[in-house]
């Protein structure tokens, strides 16, 4: 982890993909040693494409509702 607790993108999609995965269990400590994994979050650069994980990523936060302009709803709800 960087200093200050501060993640960089690769390292919070990494640990966001680690943590909503369910199949396979990424936290599986068999699966992590055939990988030959230091750290937890390794096992997910392991098994994805640099590119695959941040599409990953990005479809679990847009499904979260990340990302969505709140800030013109609560304008039209003001409005309203």
């Amino acid at each position: 982890m960087l200093e200050s607790n501060k993640l960089d993108e690769g390292e919070s999609d990494a640990y966001l993909v680690y943590h909503v995965v369910i199949a396979p269990n990424l936290a599986d400590k068999k699966l992590q040693e055939a990988y030959k994994c230091g750290e937890p979050t390794d096992i997910v650069k392991a098994l994805f494409l640099p590119g695959e994980l941040t599409a990953v990523s990005r479809k679990v936060l847009a499904l979260s509702g990340y990302g969505k302009d709140i800030k013109s709803k609560v304008h039209e709800e003001l409005k309203n």
